[in-house]
Formats: C-alpha cells, sequence, structure tokens
C-alpha cells in the first residue's frame, strides 16, 4: 500500500471521511452500489462499445492515465500524485465519502511502497479498490484517450531562419535550471537546501519595500551600485518573475522559438522583464534590438530565448486545447497548492534601468546593466480568462483557487517559496520578489 507516506489533505468541499461506502448506501440504493463496486471490465461495457471496453482495459491505456498524473516524471505514482487522480475522479462524483489515502491504503496494492505502476493501478482498479468511484474511472480514461492526448516529450523549438549568431554570442550564458519542491509542501517536508548560508551574512534577512516607476529593473540596478559602494564587492542578486504557467515568456514567447513583441510598454512584469533581459543581452552582445528586429527577427534573442525558458514549462501540446503541461500539472484541478512549486532559473542575465519620462515615455537604458539571476514562478491564475479554448489563461485557470482565498494565497505562497528555494540554492544575496498572481 502506499499508506505510510500518509499526508493531511484538504479538500474545498466537505465530506465525511469515516464513513464506509456500505453505510453510506440506503436500502433501494443497492442496486447503484453493487453497480458502483462491480468491476472495471464490467463497467466499461456498460456505456461502451466492445471496442472500447478492449481499448479502455489495456496497458497502454493506464501507463497514459499515470502519464498524466505523474508530476515528477518517474513513470510512477506516489501519493500526491495519486492523490490528485482521485481528486479528477471527484470531480465527476462529488458526493463520494472515500479519500486517496483510504484508497492507497487499500491491500489490493500489495506490500508497503512509495509508489504505484501503472499495471499495479490497473489491477487493484479490477479489485475494486476505488469504491463508490469505480463508476467514473472509465470516463476518466475515455477522455485521456479521446479528448485529450498523452504529454509528448517536448521537441526543441524550430531553429528560425535568419541569418546565422555570429561567433560572439557563443560566449553567452545559457540553460534553465528547473526546482521542483511540489512534494516537499504536499508532504509538509522541510525543503534542502545543499548551498551553505554565505559566509559574510552577519545577521538576519531584512524585507524592504522599494517603490520604483521603472520596475524591478531599476531596483536591481540601484541596489547593484549602492551595495557594490558600500562592500567592494558585486553582490549576487536575484529577480523573481511572474510567469506564465502554460507559456514561458508570456505573450512575447512562441512555440515557434521566436520572440516577439519585445519593447518597454508593456504593462504586465513578465513580458517586461523579458524585453528588458534580451534587450540589454543583445546590445551588450554587440548586436541592438532596434525596433526592426524586435518582433520576432532578431537571430540572438531568439537563440536566447529558444535555449533557456523555451520549452521548460508550459502546455504539452500549445496548439491544442487540451489541459496537460509539461510540468505535469493539470492547473485547472488544482485543489493542493503544492502544485505551484515550482521554479526555473536563468542564471547570469542582464537587466537595465528603465527610464520613464512623462506623460507615458519608456525606454530601457541597456548601458546602465547590471548582472541577475532570473527566477521564473508561477501562482494561481484566477484573473484571466483567454479569448479562445486555445488560450494559454483559459487551459490553466483555477476555478477552485477563484472560490477559495485560502486556497489562492496558499498557491501564491507555494510559488513565492519555490523562487526563495531556489535564490537560497543559488546562493543569492538580494531576493527581488515579484507580485505573484497579483
Amino acid at each position: 500500500s502506499l499508506s505510510h507516506i500518509r499526508a493531511p489533505r484538504s479538500r474545498t468541499h466537505t465530506r465525511a471521511r469515516s464513513r464506509t461506502i456500505a453505510t453510506m448506501a440506503a436500502a433501494d440504493d443497492s442496486a447503484i452500489l453493487e453497480a458502483r463496486e462491480a468491476s472495471i471490465e464490467t463497467l466499461v461495457s456498460m456505456p461502451a462499445a466492445a471496442d472500447d471496453s478492449a481499448v479502455l482495459l489495456s496497458d497502454e491505456t493506464w501507463q497514459k492515465l499515470v502519464a498524466t498524473f505523474d508530476a515528477n516524471g518517474d513513470g510512477a505514482l506516489d501519493l500526491s500524485e495519486f492523490s490528485a487522480l482521485v481528486d479528477a475522479l471527484i470531480e465527476d462524483a462529488p458526493s463520494s465519502t472515500v479519500t486517496a489515502e483510504e484508497i492507497a491504503g487499500n491491500p489490493a496494492f500489495g506490500p508497503q511502497r512509495a509508489t504505484v505502476t501503472a499495471s499495479e493501478l490497473r489491477a487493484a482498479a479490477v479489485k475494486g479498490v476505488f469504491g463508490d468511484l469505480s463508476h467514473v474511472l472509465p470516463l476518466i480514461l475515455r477522455r485521456i484517450l479521446v479528448a485529450q492526448p498523452t504529454p509528448r516529450p517536448q521537441q526543441p523549438p524550430q531553429q528560425c531562419p535568419q541569418r546565422a549568431v555570429p561567433p560572439s554570442a557563443t560566449r553567452l550564458p545559457y540553460g534553465c535550471a528547473h526546482h521542483n519542491i511540489k512534494s516537499d509542501l504536499y508532504h509538509n517536508r522541510p525543503v534542502r537546501i545543499s548551498t551553505p548560508p554565505p559566509t559574510h551574512v552577519s545577521q538576519a534577512a531584512r524585507f524592504e519595500v522599494i517603490v520604483d516607476a521603472g520596475g524591478i529593473s531599476n531596483v536591481g540596478r540601484n541596489l547593484h551600485i549602492e551595495l557594490l559602494a558600500q562592500s567592494g564587492r558585486p553582490f549576487r542578486i536575484a529577480t523573481m518573475v511572474a510567469g506564465n504557467s502554460g507559456r514561458p515568456g508570456g505573450a512575447c514567447g512562441f512555440e515557434d522559438g521566436t520572440v516577439r513583441a519585445l519593447h518597454p510598454n508593456h504593462s504586465t512584469q513578465e513580458e517586461d522583464v523579458i524585453s528588458n533581459w534580451l534587450a540589454t543581452t543583445c546590445h551588450a552582445d554587440g548586436q541592438p534590438l532596434t525596433d526592426a528586429v524586435a518582433d520576432g527577427a532578431h537571430p540572438l534573442a531568439n537563440m536566447l530565448y529558444q535555449q533557456t525558458i523555451a520549452g521548460q514549462w508550459g502546455m504539452s501540446n500549445p496548439a491544442g486545447t487540451d489541459k496537460f503541461t509539461i510540468q505535469h500539472v493539470d492547473y485547472t484541478r488544482a485543489r493542493s497548492a503544492s502544485f505551484y512549486g515550482d521554479a526555473w532559473v536563468v542564471e547570469d542575465a542582464l537587466l537595465s534601468s528603465k527610464r520613464v519620462a512623462p506623460p507615458a515615455q519608456k525606454s530601457y537604458a541597456v548601458t546602465e546593466a547590471f548582472p541577475t539571476s532570473l527566477v521564473f514562478v508561477a501562482g494561481p491564475n484566477c484573473g484571466a480568462w483567454g479569448r479562445s479554448d486555445r488560450s494559454t489563461t483559459r487551459r490553466t485557470y483555477n476555478r477552485f483557487a477563484a472560490e477559495d482565498y485560502p486556497l489562492f494565497r496558499a498557491g501564491v505562497e507555494a510559488a513565492l517559496h519555490a523562487g526563495l528555494v531556489a535564490m537560497a540554492r543559488l546562493g543569492c544575496d538580494v531576493a527581488l520578489l515579484a507580485h505573484v498572481s497579483a
């Protein structure tokens, strides 16, 4: 069983956990109860054609089911991932009283273990371990097979047809590191940080609110100059970016590997930081980002995007309408704040000051650059609903968090937590925080 890794769980609706399936059913509900406790084979054959039942009972189907809820990509489900599956089943059976912990503790799963595989899950389901959720299990299997494709391995973005990037650009740092603390948050475990605290730190961290019309990059630039003058050494600064969980780079990042709409007039933080980062870096490499090439035609900007954050998170099928993400989270069904415990880091980036002149003239002072690490996080999306079914904001909208402020707040805290953990592991001295989910 999976019972030895039990963890407390919260639901947005009240359910009597202590009641058994038998005591729940009234005398005149015996037929319904009998159907719910029937084997998966019987249940599948009732609403579906014979050829459909064969597909639903295949090992491949269950492997796809596991892949859908496998958040850490190890090919099996731990208790937190298994609980996400149970939550999806409860969506179609809100009156159910069974819990993920009760199901996971069923002897049908065999000896105690930390995870369960697709074949073990299928065998246990046939034995009826899902109780009063058995009758809705075929529904989610069909959705995965028919309505929603299995998440496919992310392919490298297509290379753009522009001219080759000059050799000098190869000296720029590339890469993106993923920090995943979802399991630690779910199980309420301490998050391990292997990097020791900086030896020069002699006092506890302090929190300070700094307001600047130019935004977070101005704050970072000013702190860089101030701290350098005080100590004679550069401080490591990390800049948190409030990202879009379904689309790296937000409105600036495109699935073909190009970056567009790079300008200083964005009203959203992610797009503003992306534009600033690429404009500053391209200038530092002698390839200024002019208006003529700021909309997908700048080869160095495109390559920076492709070799850092492109494809690191977001929708598995950008052109589709399903809810599957590269990070193995269906945010539309996320009832646990722990699902927002991801952070993605681009080290050794460059940002510059942003000049704001009345009435609304904005520009990046690319000669006033400072080094920083970009830390992308994504809190609950409860305010953006795209115009089409393909919109990433529509496909990541969390109605549970929208209706439950404590869940929303906990999701924001999880995103901030992941970002701060990533910064600590980098050994950063200064953490510039973002207004996550604001």
